[in-house]
């Protein structure tokens, strides 16, 4: 990843400070994230969860349509 799309990226989320103070950590972590979303089916969209919903007992906390 590019510095100039780390910087956008950390930025968008709210980082921008903590890339001043630590880029390799950040750096390390958008690495992770790029190399996880790799691995996720080619099909997979942002609104699907690879895990299950929360659920407490026998009600879900996943809103139904």
């Amino acid at each position: 990843m590019d510095d100039k799309t780390l910087e956008v990226l950390a930025k968008q989320a709210g980082l921008d400070l903590y890339l001043k103070e630590f880029p390799e950590d950040l750096r390390a972590a958008a690495e992770q994230v790029e190399a996880q979303r790799k691995a996720l089916p080619s099909h997979f969209t942002a609104s699907d969860e690879p895990w299950p919903g929360m659920a407490f007992g026998k009600r879900s906390c996943r809103s139904t349509p």
